[in-house]
């Protein structure tokens, strides 16, 4: 039996350390305001705040205390001990599950994993759904995993038996069935063949599924939801290879793959200051002051468009482009017509506490008719996962577009200094001291030893020499979708040498 791991909530949790430590300063306080203090300044109202704290704290002591729980994983079950007992499992006991990974931040930078693992147990007669929880540093494997893959395949393949078996597996608002996918919405039932499926996945902690022809997806389900994840491999199975084929309309950005929106705080906080002007406007206009009215109304004309403004902003990625909608109209712009894709992110610090991570996304179109230049800006705290996979996704689409360009004999600019040459090389222009640059260095890619990043630096190194040969900005136009291509050159070159290998190495002897 392996080791068991504390995959429940602790007393170690941050917040209710932190809630411990302000319970005893006030704690503190009271009494040396109290007992030495200066009579003009009483200590009980911190009295008060120590009581309100210790109650607060002690009652989040107790829920924690309820969700300590340790998992012991065996060759064909498992074991969990928690508040209830010493419990064991079998695999076959499992009807489901869900696992969802987030990722914790310490100053904007990586430094943890927060796994959650969802299961929902047959004890015999009624059902049980446990949560486990386990945080692990980035650089180590997931401890579920293995649990986790043994305990899907086998979902996966009894799922299989029923519905060969012509009956139906059944999730929150949804049964597959041989006939199909059968939908109950708030609006109604409605049926969906598997071949109009057109494409699926998971983003933003969501199943999502695409009706053929559509862009918004006629599907959303919470991936922590029962079944979620086996139907997304049920349906991903039978779709094959057809999944994300089918082409768009002319003219059209294709399916939504990511979306965001204002806050709706933002909103709301801009809409009920335009009310509140009216407000007054109409309470000065009532005790018969217009002109003050008037100077009201008027400036509700700012909160108003503000309002309206971030109500329907809204930044999408498709399939084929992206859109920015703002205040009276909404920007489109397709991969095959962009020039270049930047990519930035800058962690912001202020007396030398961090205080956010800037994003900025610039998609700068070739020169034509219609086409308008679009960016993106947020600022978060640590980064967006979505935005992340969002980045290597049109990194993606225009690598495709560069190679095709390289695979037709041109070559090929990467960023301000580096550019592709169709000879399976590269080309580095060092900038130089003051101004202009140095001489063009030629990369065989063969002769690339390995890459690497240096905070917002990419180096490059070459067999034989210690020190970088390239050193680029990750924040350069273009540097994300030519390094996603240099990525696959090298792979393929990695392949060629690896069977010419195979094709010069002797015989082996009888």
């Amino acid at each position: 039996m392996a080791k068991p791991l504390a995959v429940g909530k602790s007393l170690r949790d941050r917040s209710f350390v932190s809630r411990v430590i302000v319970t005893v300063a006030c704690l503190v306080v009271a009494i040396l305001l109290d007992w030495g203090g200066d009579p003009s300044f009483p200590g009980w109202p911190f009295w008060w705040v120590t009581v309100i704290s210790f109650g607060l704290t002690l009652r989040q002591g107790l829920a924690l205390q309820r969700q300590w729980r340790t998992l012991a994983v065996l060759s064909d079950g498992f074991i969990i001990e928690d508040a209830r007992g010493r419990r064991s499992y079998r695999d076959d006991q499992v009807v489901s599950l869900a696992l969802c990974t987030n990722t914790n931040y310490a100053q904007g930078l990586p430094d943890s994993l927060t796994q959650q693992l969802r299961l929902w147990l047959d004890e015999g007669g009624k059902y049980a759904q446990i949560d486990l929880e386990i945080t692990h540093p980035v650089s180590e494997a997931n401890p579920f995993a293995d649990l986790e893959r043994r305990l899907a395949d086998r979902l996966t393949a009894k799922a299989r038996a029923v519905l060969a078996a012509g009956h139906e597996v059944v999730g929150e608002g949804w049964r597959l069935g041989p006939a199909g996918l059968t939908v109950q919405a708030p609006s109604g039932t409605w049926q969906l063949a598997l071949e109009e499926v057109a494409d699926l996945g998971v983003f933003d902690q969501e199943v999502r599924l695409w009706r053929k022809g559509e862009e918004e997806p006629c599907l959303r389900i919470p991936a922590r939801s029962m079944n979620a994840l086996l139907l997304e491999r049920l349906v991903r199975e039978e779709r094959g290879d057809a999944l994300g084929q089918e082409e768009g309309s002319p003219g059209t950005l294709g399916r939504v793959r990511f979306e965001r929106t204002t806050p709706i705080g933002w909103t709301i906080f801009w809409g009920s200051a335009t009310v509140l002007t009216w407000l007054a406007a109409g309470i000065w206009l009532a005790a018969g002051e217009p002109e003050p009215a008037a100077v009201a109304a008027g400036l509700s004309l700012v909160p108003l468009l503000l309002t309206i403004w971030l109500y329907r902003w809204r930044f999408r990625c498709h399939q084929f482009g992206v859109s920015l909608r703002g205040l009276v109209s909404e920007a489109r712009l397709m991969y095959r017509d962009m020039a270049s894709f930047t990519y930035q992110t800058t962690r912001m610090f202020y007396n030398g506490v961090y205080t956010g991570t800037m994003v900025q996304m610039i998609f700068e179109p070739v020169p034509g008719p219609g086409r308008q230049r679009i960016s993106f800006n947020s600022t978060l705290q640590g980064l967006d996962e979505e935005l992340d996979n969002l980045r290597q996704y049109i990194a993606k689409v225009i690598a495709q577009r560069l190679a095709a360009e390289l695979n037709a004999g041109r070559s090929v600019e990467w960023t301000p200094h580096l550019r592709f040459l169709p000879e399976m090389s590269l080309e580095y222009r060092a900038a130089g001291l003051l101004w202009g640059s140095h001489a063009p260095v030629v990369i065989p890619l063969g002769q690339i030893a390995h890459l690497g990043f240096d905070g917002g630096s990419f180096k490059l190194w070459v067999k034989g020499k210690d020190d970088p040969v390239v050193q680029e900005e990750v924040g350069s136009a273009n540097f994300w979708p030519g390094f996603y291509l240099l990525s696959a050159l090298l792979d393929v070159a990695a392949s060629a040498a690896a069977d010419q290998n195979d094709g010069s190495a002797p015989a082996p002897s009888s």
